[in-house]
């Protein structure tokens, strides 16, 4: 979808005409905020939030990161902007006490949420053949360097993308965790501005 659909998205996502469950729902905010792959999404543990670096660091082999078989020393860091601490927030209230954030009292496969549930949740929503999870990584990638002017390297890497050929995978070593949080900051306040509520 467009930049221009978003907030139509933010409105149904709101409206949950649906009736998603809370869980759901939050998950979905989360996925557009840090645009995580869904496979990641609903595997995040409230162990990886790190206070003192204020960041969600996933560990490199975590289903859905999308890491090389071997690679086990390049977590994926998202920095937490003020939008989504509130999230989190609500999140605690639900599952604080879990080792899930998207943990579902309802599963029977999974003690979280189902991979496929943001995706069921977008489609029950409307937005069938028009936005899933993944399809959603194209609108920061499009509307971070469009409207808000952020070098596409960083978007990439706040996707979770290891840059380059494998010599430069294998050497550069560099998050660039300043410029990917004031990417971060940019981006949630450009949801919010949009209609995104927190």
């Amino acid at each position: 979808i467009s930049w221009q659909e978003v907030p139509k998205l933010l409105k149904d996502i709101e409206s949950n005409a649906c009736n998603g469950a809370p869980e759901v729902v939050l998950s979905v905010k989360f996925l557009l905020m840090t645009f995580l792959r869904a496979g990641a999404l609903v595997r995040l543990e409230w162990s990886w939030y790190s206070e003192k670096k204020d960041s969600w660091i996933i560990p490199s082999e975590t289903w859905g990161l999308k890491r090389k078989m071997g690679v086990v020393d390049r977590p994926h860091h998202i920095p937490v902007t003020s939008e989504l601490r509130s999230l989190m927030d609500a999140l605690r209230n639900i599952s604080g006490h879990q080792k899930y954030v998207f943990f579902s009292p309802r599963g029977k496969r999974y003690r979280h949420i189902c991979p496929d549930a943001p995706n069921n949740h977008l489609k029950r929503l409307g937005w069938k053949g028009l936005l899933n999870a993944h399809g959603w990584r194209q609108v920061p990638m499009t509307a971070g360097q469009e409207v808000l002017k952020v070098h596409s390297d960083i978007i990439q890497r706040q996707m979770g993308h290891l840059l380059g050929d494998s010599i430069r995978q294998a050497y550069d070593r560099s998050k660039m965790m300043e410029e990917r949080r004031e990417f971060m900051d940019a981006w949630c306040s450009a949801l919010v501005d949009k209609g995104l509520k927190v």
